[in-house]
């Protein structure tokens, strides 16, 4: 029960994201020091399959969403950003066989942010964690999905909107130390 109240907490800030707050040095300290404990990752697991062998599973199987992620890993990993983005795009317009819809939109949200489209990454992200499948665990306040969406909110100044997106999310795990940090940065409390 405790796991669907956090949940649904965090749901709700997606819902209706909040304002920026505050501009000058006290926001933009936050800003910078929760950044700092926010650095984009290098992609998780990247893919072996050529961009060649990927265009073949995609002509195989236009309608496969699994199909078009491969393709856009496939080109992320070769560099070809602009054309992974089109992939994973095509990719979450498609029902997903094996890949949940969360993972797609969430790659499609970390390329976005590389490609520095940051409001349409933060769009992206937000679906993303809005289909995060409800299970026994949720997620987790250093999750990668949970990790993205905040970091892109706290880029395009929407520190109050991060702050309350993260505060339930922190609130389920206070003990741990790295959420507590960021917690610390989002919020202003030390």
């Amino acid at each position: 029960m405790k796991n669907l109240a956090i949940w649904l907490g965090t749901l709700l800030s997606l819902v209706a994201p909040a304002a920026a707050v505050g501009q000058g040095t006290d926001a933009s300290a936050r800003e910078a020091a929760a950044l700092e404990l926010l650095p984009r990752p290098t992609i998780i697991n990247p893919t072996e399959v050529t961009v060649e062998a990927a265009r073949a599973r995609v002509r195989a199987r236009p309608r496969d969403a699994d199909a078009w992620h491969q393709l856009g890993e496939s080109l992320d990993v070769a560099g070809d950003l602009d054309e992974a983005v089109a992939a994973y795009e095509r990719a979450t317009r498609l029902p997903p066989r094996v890949l949940g819809r969360a993972f797609l939109y969430r790659d499609l949200a970390d390329a976005l942010e590389r490609a520095g489209e940051l409001d349409r990454a933060v769009a992206a992200a937000r679906v993303s964690v809005r289909s995060w499948p409800l299970s026994r665990d949720g997620l987790h306040c250093m999750g990668h999905e949970v990790r993205l969406l905040t970091r892109l909110l706290v880029k395009t100044h929407d520190l109050a909107g991060a702050a309350a997106f993260y505060a339930p999310l922190y609130e389920a795990d206070p003990q741990h130390e790295e959420c507590q940090r960021l917690h610390e940065a989002l919020s202003g409390t030390e």
